[in-house]
């Protein structure tokens, strides 16, 4: 067994206080790639903070290989504001971030605005050490569970099919804010790859989403070389497929298709 260390990514707000960012760091002591997974970019996405503490446990059995470095709350002053970005207040859309979308943010800057430093702290501190990542959020109730990763050939899409997650949606390198870009950019233009998983909805932890995102680390994992066994496939195969958005029926609350329920492309553009 490998034990689990718990560290802190330190960052120095504006204000002149600090906020200690918790991250869990296991070591098989063997060579192998180095696996950061980290949540909660956004406050009130949650579902993959359980994802990851579950995921701590399969490691500390089963690593083999490599290192894995754990963040379940990335962005953790929005967490506790239950925000998306921690300069929003009551009732103020996702959209008004005003610089401090965490995920436009990456490496982040020393002194910059909070937000940018939380982000160049758990860079400096984690992912720039790190070979692969797996960013886990959490969308809206109204639209599937699904994998966003590059269909080019590389990291990116091998990792997006082995994830076990039914729907893919290919995505084109984002265009950052603030000289800044996602930190799944961040890997796949350096060549060492990343996807990101949205779980949903937002703001509640429910054990099927929980489940998906666990078994997606552990797919990766195993694609890794870093745990044994393997790797759990779904049946059918995934979809590749623009953002899914569920037509709500009232037969149904299951996120997948149903009979009298359809999927259908949303255009609205996002990147990761």
């Amino acid at each position: 067994m490998s034990e689990a260390t718990l560290d802190h990514a330190v960052a120095a707000l504006t204000d002149g206080s600090k906020v200690r960012i918790p991250f869990w760091h296991i070591d098989s002591g063997r060579p192998g790639e180095k696996f950061m997974v980290l949540a909660a970019q956004h406050g009130n996405e949650v579902q993959g903070c359980e994802a990851i503490r579950r995921f701590k446990e399969v490691c500390e059995r089963e690593l083999v290989a490599g290192s894995v470095h754990l963040v379940p709350f990335a962005n953790l002053p929005a967490v506790r504001h239950r925000r998306s970005h921690i300069s929003l207040g009551p009732e103020q859309p996702y959209g008004d971030d005003e610089g401090h979308n965490m995920n436009r943010t990456w490496p982040g800057k020393a002194h910059g605005n909070d937000t940018e430093r939380l982000s160049y702290a758990l860079n400096e501190a984690v992912a720039r050490h790190c070979t692969r990542c797996l960013d886990l959020h959490s969308w809206s109730r109204f639209t599937a569970t699904a994998t966003l990763a590059r269909l080019d050939g590389g990291l990116s899409e091998q990792m997006a099919r082995v994830a076990g997650i039914r729907f893919i949606q290919w995505r084109k390198p984002p265009t950052g804010s603030n000289d800044g870009t996602t930190i799944g950019a961040l890997f796949n233009d350096s060549g060492r790859g990343s996807i990101t998983i949205e779980l949903a909805p937002q703001w509640v932890i429910r054990e099927n989403e929980v489940s998906l995102g666990l078994r997606a680390a552990t797919n990766l994992a195993k694609l890794f070389g870093m745990i044994g066994g393997e790797i759990e496939q779904i049946d059918p195969t995934w979809s590749s497929a623009g953002r899914m958005t569920m037509r709500r029926c009232a037969s149904t609350n299951s996120r997948r298709p149903a009979r009298g329920c359809s999927w259908r492309p949303d255009s609205r553009p996002r990147s990761t």
